[in-house]
């Protein structure tokens, strides 16, 4: 499990990556906390292009968020 904190303080989470890297044969998930959209779409290209595992982006939805 790996954690992105970004800017937006007091946010929590915005949501969770689920990465599966075929040559280490493991999944992982990697927890998005305070992080703004820009800084969610750094992340989907850091996993996409920089270290190419990928990733499904899994949001936290506004019906489940608690305030």
């Amino acid at each position: 499990m790996d954690v992105f904190r970004g800017s937006a303080t007091g946010a929590g989470v915005a949501g969770v990556f689920v990465t599966a890297d075929p040559g280490k044969r493991d999944v992982e998930v990697k927890i998005l906390i305070d992080c703004t959209a820009d800084e969610i779409e750094r992340v989907r290209i850091l996993l996409h292009d920089v270290l190419e595992i990928g990733g499904l982006l899994v949001p936290r939805s506004a019906e489940t968020a608690t305030d």
